[in-house]
Parts: C-alpha cells; structure tokens; sequence
C-alpha cells in the first residue's frame, strides 16, 4: 500500500490545475433584460450596453444600477475569479428600494442577477441582464 502511494503522488501532481477566470473585457455588448415585475414581466429588452475598462474594474456595477437615479449607491462589493456581488440602495424623493446583485461573467459574457425591494412592493423582484460580447464601444 505505501508503495502506491508513493508512485501515485509524482502523477498527483502532473495534473495541472484550472486555469484562472479571466476578466470581462470591455466592448459592446448585447444585454438581454428581463424582470418578473409584473409591469416588465414577459417583455424581454435587447439593448447595446458600451462597457469600459473602468466599468470592468469596478465590477460592472453600472449595469446594476438606475443610470436616471444619481441617489443610488453600490455597497459591499464583492469580487471573486468569475463572479462579483454587491448590494444597491436608491431614492426617489420618499422612495426607497434595497437591492442584491450578483453575477457570474467569463472574458465575453456575463448573467446579472439583481433582487429588489420596495416599501410599496413588498414582495421581491428580480431583474435579470445577460450580456455577450459583440465588438468594440465606439
């Protein structure tokens, strides 16, 4: 038994390891957004979304955020290889929604998930954008 062990350790240690992910690159990409709000629910969005290498290095939290809202603010910010998570608030004079993102991307995709609430909509909601690389911004 110890002499197996011994000659399985120098193959143990010839499998190489996954490769790192790699960070989403900037360009154009073509987002996909949905949401089950029952005002948005079932009318799925395509628009063109320009990322830049800022957007990237702060984890693409512009995606996840109201761009008509200069009140909203990204907390807790959370990086890892392949994914980033953060938390969202927002205000609109007495409004108030709370909100979770989390995404997985690899170097041309992403999948934003983002979870909110409202004191006038109890209930959560999610809106999703699923995005993939289709060029460069211009």
């Amino acid at each position: 038994m110890r002499a197996i062990v011994v000659t399985a350790l120098p193959v143990l240690l010839t499998i190489p390891l996954a490769a790192p992910a790699q960070a989403l690159k900037p360009g154009k990409y073509e987002v996909t957004f949905t949401s089950d709000l029952p005002a948005l629910a079932g009318k799925p969005v395509k628009e063109e979304e320009c990322l830049t290498q800022k957007d990237v290095d702060t984890g693409f939290t512009k995606l996840g955020v109201d761009p008509d809202n200069a009140s909203c603010k990204v907390s807790d910010l959370k990086r890892a290889p392949g994914s980033v998570s953060y938390r969202i608030t927002c205000t609109a004079g007495d409004r108030k929604s709370t909100g979770e993102a989390s995404a997985t991307h690899g170097t041309e995709t992403f999948d934003l998930k983002i979870v909110n609430r409202t004191a006038q909509q109890p209930a959560p909601f999610t809106h999703r954008k699923v995005g993939k690389r289709v060029g460069e911004c211009k």
